[in-house]
């Protein structure tokens, strides 16, 4: 496979995950650390996807803040600057195929449970949140996935959708920036990296924003996430098993 087909795959890849957060709220990380290690390896990919995602929260959060209620997911955020450097740190000494096995088994556990339809009972008590925060710093610094665990979580609280974004996006935000400075400091961010952002990962960021936007009301938002948890599953079971 030629250095353009390639690129091109690698852009439509980041391209369609832009497009899937856009319509169902939650996705772009997974999809592209279930295609993209396999391809650039663990230590280019999850830097790459770090500055697609702050991009992406940042253009979600613009449009949901006034949701967010800080008091809500404040030690969730609290704990991710201990465990986003324990993630770091974690990738750099990580062989790459069992990095892909890991991250596999994440990704297929997250689409089974999405899939399943089953939900976890409310959970008041300030240690869940706290756990949450822990392992989604680990995944969020180590694969850049930190997903999962706050989406469950948040689950969990029943809040009304518009509360739902909001703290979300601005827990992965503040996440992201810890995730950014983590890769910076542990000299991640090489220029291999910012030649993918720069010359693959920004334009198709920008393509998949704006067609996003146009089929955001157009698609139906639940059969397509379940498209994409069918999708995830299959990739992230390759991963596993490759």
């Amino acid at each position: 496979m030629n250095d353009v087909v390639i690129a091109s795959f690698i852009a439509a890849v980041i391209f369609f995950a832009v497009i899937t957060q856009g319509i169902s709220g939650f996705g772009m990380a997974l999809v592209t650390m279930a295609i993209l290690p396999s391809i650039l390896g663990l230590r280019v990919a999850a830097p790459v996807v770090a500055l697609i995602a702050i991009c992406i929260e940042a253009v979600i959060l613009f449009r949901n803040w006034r949701s967010l209620t800080f008091r809500d997911i404040w030690l969730a955020i609290a704990v991710s600057f201990i465990s986003i450097p324990i993630g770091v740190q974690f990738l750099k000494g990580l062989d790459n195929v069992w990095g892909l096995r890991i991250l596999g088994t994440i990704i297929a556990l997250y689409a089974l449970y999405a899939l399943s339809g089953f939900h976890l009972p409310k959970m008041t008590h300030p240690l869940w949140q706290a756990l949450a925060g822990l392992i989604s710093g680990l995944m969020g610094g180590a694969f850049n996935t930190p997903g999962p665990a706050m989406i469950i979580y948040a689950d969990t609280q029943k809040w009304e959708p518009a509360r739902f974004r909001g703290n979300l996006q601005g827990y992965f935000i503040i996440s992201s920036v810890q995730v950014i400075f983590n890769h910076a400091v542990s000299g991640n961010f090489t220029p291999v990296v910012w030649d993918w952002f720069g010359k693959i990962a920004l334009p198709a960021l920008v393509a998949g924003l704006i067609v996003g936007a146009f089929l955001e009301k157009r698609l139906p938002a639940q059969g397509f996430r379940k498209f994409v948890l069918v999708l995830l599953l299959v990739t992230s079971l390759r991963m596993v098993f490759a």
